[in-house]
C-alpha cells in the first residue's frame, strides 16, 4: 500500500473512532440525568435522558472528553485537530455575538437620535420573526412626530405611503382610525393620553427594541444578516 493509502485509512480509522466514541457517549447519556460538574456526574434517571445537548458547558465537556480518549489510545493528531477545530467554532460565535451586540447598540441610538433610515435598513434586513411588527411601530413613531410638528400634509402622505401598507400590524382594531383621526387634531394627546413628547416616545420605542432583541436571543444570531447591514 502506498503512504498516500495509508494516510488516508489512518485517517478513516481515526474517524470511525470519533463516530464510535460520540455514539456511545450519547447512548450513555440518553439514560442519564446531568448533575453538573464533570460528566462523569451522572445518575440514572429511568431510562429518561435530561441532558441539553444544545448546552455550551456540556458541549465544551463532551469535547474535552473526547479529545483526552483520543490522546489516551495515541491518536495525537486527530486530538488536536479536534480542540483546534472546537477553538475556532468558539472564537467564531463569540465575534458573531461581538458584531451583534455592536449592531443593537447603533440601532439603539438612531432610535434615540431619530436617523431613522439607519433603524429601517436594520429592520428590513433583519430575519427576526417579529421585526415586520417593530418597523410598523417605527413607522408610526416617525408619523406622530410629523403630527406633533403640525407637518399634517406630510403626516397624510406618510400615512398612506408607510403605514397603511401595515394596517394590519396594528395594535387594536381602532388604531389605525385613532392614526387619521389625529391629522384633525390640534395636540397628539387629544388621542393618545401617554404622549409625552418626542423624546419620550423614542426612548419607550427603544426600550421595545431592547426587549425585541432579549426575546430573540434564543436564536442563532450568527447568521441573522444584522451584522450584514453596512
Amino acid at each position: 500500500m502506498s503512504t498516500s493509502g495509508g494516510e488516508e485509512a489512518t485517517r478513516a480509522e481515526d474517524a470511525r473512532e470519533v463516530t464510535g466514541t460520540v455514539s456511545a457517549i450519547r447512548e450513555q447519556a440518553a439514560n442519564a440525568s446531568y448533575v453538573g460538574g464533570a460528566v462523569s456526574s451522572v445518575e440514572s434517571s429511568c431510562g429518561r435522558g435530561v441532558i441539553d445537548w444544545e448546552n455550551a458547558s456540556i458541549k465544551d465537556e463532551v469535547l474535552r472528553m473526547i479529545a483526552a480518549y483520543l490522546q489516551g489510545e495515541g491518536y495525537s493528531t486527530s486530538s488536536m485537530m479536534l480542540m483546534d477545530e472546537a477553538n475556532m467554532r468558539r472564537a467564531e460565535g463569540k465575534r458573531a455575538e461581538q458584531e451583534w451586540r455592536t449592531w443593537s447598540k447603533k440601532v439603539k441610538k438612531a432610535i434615540i437620535e431619530g436617523e431613522w433610515a439607519e433603524v429601517e435598513k436594520f429592520c428590513n434586513k433583519s430575519s427576526i420573526k417579529s421585526m415586520k411588527n417593530f418597523l410598523y411601530c417605527v413607522y408610526k413613531q416617525q408619523y406622530l412626530e410629523l403630527v406633533d410638528r403640525q407637518e399634517y400634509q406630510k403626516a397624510f402622505t406618510y400615512l398612506t405611503k408607510k403605514l397603511k401598507p401595515f394596517e394590519k400590524q396594528r395594535a387594536h382594531p381602532e388604531e389605525f382610525k385613532d392614526l387619521c383621526y389625529l391629522l384633525t387634531c390640534k395636540s397628539i394627546a387629544d388621542v393618545d393620553k401617554d404622549w409625552e413628547g418626542i423624546a419620550a416616545a423614542r426612548m419607550r420605542l427603544a426600550s421595545m427594541f431592547n426587549s425585541l432583541l432579549a426575546d430573540s436571543e434564543g436564536t442563532d444570531t450568527s447568521s441573522d444578516p444584522i451584522a450584514e447591514v453596512a
